[in-house]
């Protein structure tokens, strides 16, 4: 991963709260959470099962649970994780 990438990883840590405890980036996970670009500029498509515990999941009036997680919004688009 690039410097400016972790620089800006640890900006984002420093300015969010995560009712998780931010449990995705925890030593010895294997993979963050999965979650699937679908073209939205600002949410991901959440694909993990129990996203209603995260603070940052929103459920649209079609019943697809969106990722709004600034993190995990970084992560995908600009490093492509």
């Amino acid at each position: 991963m690039k410097p400016e990438h972790i620089r800006e990883i640890k900006r984002i840590l420093c300015t969010m709260k995560c009712p998780l405890d931010f449990e995705c980036t925890k030593v010895g996970r294997q993979d963050i959470c999965r979650a699937r670009d679908i073209g939205l500029d600002h949410a991901l498509e959440c694909r993990e099962e129990d996203s209603p515990e995260c603070g940052f999941a929103v459920m649209t009036d079609s019943s697809v649970v969106l990722c709004k997680c600034p993190l995990r919004l970084y992560l995908s688009k600009i490093v492509g994780m």
